[in-house]
């Protein structure tokens, strides 16, 4: 008897071998296929992703659709390369890596807001120059108070929106006792340590209640800082809330037909008035005469026509001496989209670049009401 058994012998035949090699050959065209697939989607998601990117940063406000994608969580934009990412892995393909990383380079450096922060510069002025100012939107607030911001702010001027009737707490809160005056415009309330000179509201055309009674988008005074007068522009752009639900779709999307089509790309009735509003706060920022500082809740986000025009005014604070994203709202969130954390930058500072250089910008990053509150430094040039 055998301690072996023999090997049994092996059973592929030609056919067997040829069905296994025409197998082989269909995987090999598959895969090859697959990986075509893979760069292909990539290159149109990065194609896509910049073109949209780069016509909400030119075009938003007039075209609808890119108006309210304008409002959406940046963060949005990199979730199809995000989906895109095992496949990549698994194909290995080089040109697949560059589409994805240009797209993520552009979202970072053109388009997210985002800002190396800048190194603290000394201060050039005398303690008479330098100039510290809070802007806040204190509706929707939660409770929030302001009191610890302020005591470490130390501030010259405080900007309120969304304040009517609270200047009388304010006037008798021990701890704005600081400020030499309490001024209230409407909604707008200014908290000054300096004299105010002037004060008055700051209307647009076509901007009406239903009883056709103008209605102030802002609140300009004049204060007497250091025995030289400066304009403080306290603004607040109504918020376009209810044209990005539904309503807001359903006259986007008959318009995006219409530019599929190459018919009317006008844009919505809504955005135009935004932008009148825009053009108008901007034609008199550029004939003040005095040196001045916008503050307030802009609700529009740092992209688009409406910022551009404010850029042609006068200086961005965090694009100048920012750092991060500083995203301003909402401060109370729990949006998975944007990781629970604010995704917009609604609130600003601007200044006339003349007449001031800016030190640092900054925002409570603590606070837990719908908009953050806002601080910035600024040192008067000399005349």
């Amino acid at each position: 008897m055998q301690s072996q058994r023999e090997a049994a012998p092996c059973k592929l035949t030609p056919e067997h071998l040829e069905r296994l090699h025409t197998w082989i050959v269909r995987f090999r065209a598959a895969w090859h296929l697959i990986r075509k697939l893979c760069l292909l989607a990539c290159l149109a998601y990065a194609f896509l992703a910049v073109l949209g990117m780069s016509l909400i940063q030119g075009l938003a406000e007039h075209v609808t659709v890119l108006a309210v994608a304008n409002y959406a969580p940046p963060l949005l934009w990199l979730l199809p390369g995000l989906l895109l990412i095992p496949m990549v892995l698994v194909c290995r393909r080089g040109g697949a890596v560059f589409a994805l990383l240009s797209v993520a380079g552009w979202w970072l450096l053109f388009f997210s807001g985002w800002k190396t922060p800048e190194k603290l510069s000394e201060a050039v002025g005398s303690g008479a120059d330098v100039l510290r100012v809070i802007t806040f939107n204190r509706g929707q607030a939660q409770r929030h108070s302001l009191r610890p911001f302020l005591a470490e702010i130390g501030p010259d001027v405080v900007a309120l929106q969304d304040a009517r009737g609270r200047s009388g707490h304010y006037r008798t809160d021990p701890a704005y006792a600081v400020f030499r005056e309490v001024r209230e415009e409407g909604e707008f309330v200014l908290l000054s340590r300096a004299m105010v000179l002037q004060q008055g509201a700051l209307t647009g055309q076509n901007f009406q209640d239903p009883l056709g009674r103008p209605v102030p988008y802002g609140a300009r005074w004049v204060i007497d800082w250091h025995g030289r007068p400066v304009a403080i522009y306290n603004v607040h752009f109504p918020s376009p809330r209810r044209h990005l639900g539904s309503p807001g779709f359903g006259r986007m999307l008959p318009q995006l037909a219409a530019l599929v089509y190459g018919g009317d790309s006008q844009m919505d009735a809504y955005w135009r008035w935004r932008v009148d509003l825009a053009e108008d706060l901007a034609a008199r920022l550029r004939r003040e005469l005095l040196p001045w500082i916008l503050l307030g809740d802009m609700n529009t986000p740092p992209r688009g026509v409406i910022h551009s025009l404010l850029l042609s005014t006068g200086e961005d604070l965090h694009l100048k001496v920012g750092g991060g994203f500083g995203h301003t709202f909402p401060g109370d969130t729990s949006n998975p989209l944007a990781l629970a954390q604010p995704w917009m930058r609604l609130d600003y500072v601007f200044s006339d670049r003349k007449s001031w250089e800016a030190r640092w910008i900054r925002l409570e990053e603590a606070a837990r009401s719908q908009h953050l509150p806002l601080a910035a430094e600024l040192i008067m040039n000399a005349p």
